[in-house]
């Protein structure tokens, strides 16, 4: 009896041991099964690209609204990463974000590889050249000068934002005038005036120049006081045109101060008598070539009546 005893009591062990196994084989094909299920609608993207196609259609919509330039950084919301996504092997978000005509339009991969893509539309201005644009990435930037709106993918970590007031206008019926404040810039003055030359006999705008002192440490831009809105529109804007092509140059733009002009100030006041507005541009000369800067002034002129 007790070698009886004995033998029942092993098999007995060898029977739980081996329940016991198939209670750990069973839970652990439960987790897997689990791992399996929870990756695969965390690394579903159908969620993701519905939502960013709405949002950034919707926040379009609101800039475009401003009628003016902007630059949005746009960030591409992922869930959290951590050691559980880590852990699961769930995939960072990356989409490919694309825009075409009025819509936005957001692949998993390329366009022929997703089944299940989204888009959205948003409204626009029959004036905005919309320049279709494709970037897989975890962010983008939504960018619009000018008359053109597109996506970029490189960080801009900040725009001159300027007056959105409508100024266009017929570039060929307008008049402008460089003059100098200093002798020592009528060169300057002669060279840029004869750039911006057109038929039109509108005295329209009068750009005065003059040099900065050695001990300033700014370049600054005045602005027209009695026609701000669109003296401080073209302002900033010929500040933006200089910014692009040195952008380091240190400058702002003020209200107009009459003392950069005692030394010729009755030959100033006389002169913008004639024009609908004017800006005062008290720069050190040496910055620019007189090309590069009749160059921006024109460009400059262009965009603001375009």
């Amino acid at each position: 009896m007790r070698l009886t005893k004995r033998g029942i009591g092993k098999r007995g062990m060898e029977d739980k041991l081996l329940f016991t196994m198939w209670e750990i084989v069973v839970v652990l094909m439960v987790i897997i099964a689990l791992t399996v299920a929870v990756r695969g609608i965390a690394n579903n993207t159908v969620y993701w690209k519905k939502y960013h196609s709405t949002d950034l259609a919707l926040m379009t919509d609101l800039l475009m609204i401003n009628q003016g330039d902007f630059v949005l950084n746009y960030e591409l919301k992922d869930i959290e990463r951590n050691i559980v996504t880590d852990g699961l092997m769930i995939d960072p978000l990356r989409l490919n974000i694309v825009l075409r005509d009025n819509a936005y339009f957001i692949y998993d991969g390329t366009p022929q590889q997703d089944r299940f893509p989204q888009n959205y539309i948003f409204a626009t201005d029959s004036d905005i050249k919309i320049i279709n644009s494709e970037i897989a990435s975890d962010y983008v930037v939504l960018y619009k000068e000018g008359n053109s709106f597109s996506l970029r993918n490189d960080y801009i970590a900040k725009t001159i934002s300027c007056p959105s007031i409508d100024t266009k206008g017929n570039i060929a019926e307008m008049h402008f005038e460089v003059m100098a404040i200093e002798d020592s810039l009528i060169g300057r003055a002669r060279y840029a005036t004869e750039l911006l030359k057109t038929p039109g006999t509108t005295n329209d705008l009068l750009i005065a120049i003059s040099e900065a002192s050695e001990v300033q440490s700014k370049n600054i831009i005045y602005y027209d006081t009695s026609n701000k809105a669109i003296s401080e529109k073209m302002g900033c804007i010929i500040m933006r045109k200089m910014l692009e092509s040195n952008p380091d140059l240190k400058i702002e733009i003020r209200p107009f101060d009459s003392s950069i002009i005692s030394e010729n100030e009755d030959l100033f006041e006389s002169k913008k008598s004639g024009y609908r507005y004017f800006v005062v541009m008290d720069f050190n000369s040496g910055l620019f070539t007189d090309q590069e800067f009749s160059k921006h002034l024109e460009e400059a002129i262009k965009e603001f009546y375009g």
